[in-house]
């Protein structure tokens, strides 16, 4: 077996626009307290903002099809895309860390692991990107909605698990499984084409993991089953997005 760490680290353009709004956080402090201390106050002075951070990138406005669901899917399927460290020879497992709090901030809704999921109590729905990253296919269509006005787009690629890795070495990914570690949950993801399966003994070994997930994970525990999994989980979105886009809220 060969398992290799990686911890996702925030987007570039939003690690340096959240610098950009702490450095103006704190002159804006600086002059609060000048301000303050100016007029003989002698009270604490506290200053106080927001920025909203998409740890995988911003959508662009007016990019069509650029959402925050897209963005976290085309960059979870293509970490460590090079596949320089596997061994074409063995197992691998590319085991990611999601737990650094400074890149996402709260723990990770565990609904984004699944194919969809809703929220609220307007009826949102939207398509699980960590689900999506791995298992989707090309022209698959993802689903969200604003209230009950649903409306879905074509995933633009393929997931990892269905890539040919043309940076690397020509073919499909080598990668046996994804394992996502989150706060509080640690769930397994197997490629269902996977060149070299994981062995029994550590699908077994991965029940002790702190925080596992049975119920969030995808193993292989018989020949064929991730394939048929995600087959049906396949059909139950576009039976939903085709059922779903012909509602009409008014009626």
């Amino acid at each position: 077996m060969v398992v290799e760490v990686h911890t996702r680290q925030l987007d570039n353009a939003e690690a340096e626009g959240l610098k950009q709004r702490q450095d103006e956080l704190r002159a804006k402090h600086q002059k609060d307290v000048a301000e303050s201390r100016a007029k003989g106050e002698t009270k604490n002075v506290v200053t106080s903002a927001e920025k909203e951070v998409f740890p995988t990138g911003a959508p662009k406005p007016g990019k069509k099809g650029d959402t925050w669901v897209t963005n976290t899917i085309s960059r979870i399927a293509s970490i460590k895309e090079k596949e320089h460290q596997i061994d074409p020879e063995r197992p691998f497992v590319l085991w990611l860390d999601l737990q650094d709090y400074s890149v996402w901030g709260f723990a990770l809704n565990l609904e984004f692991f699944r194919p969809l999921f809703s929220e609220g109590r307007e009826g949102y729905v939207n398509s699980g990107p960590f689900w999506f990253a791995l298992y989707g296919k090309k022209g698959d269509p993802l689903l969200y909605s604003q209230s009950f006005d649903y409306r879905s787009l074509p995933l633009a690629h393929d997931g990892r698990f269905y890539q040919t890795m043309t940076q690397a070495h020509g073919g499909p990914t080598r990668i046996s499984a994804v394992v996502y570690s989150a706060a509080g949950a640690t769930m397994v993801m197997e490629n269902p084409n996977a060149a070299h399966p994981l062995p029994d003994r550590f699908r077994a070994a991965l029940m002790k993991v702190p925080d596992f997930r049975l119920d969030l994970s995808i193993m292989e525990w018989e020949p064929g089953l991730v394939s048929s999994t995600i087959e049906q989980d396949r059909e139950m979105v576009v039976a939903t997005v085709n059922t779903l886009q012909k509602f009409d809220a008014a009626g």
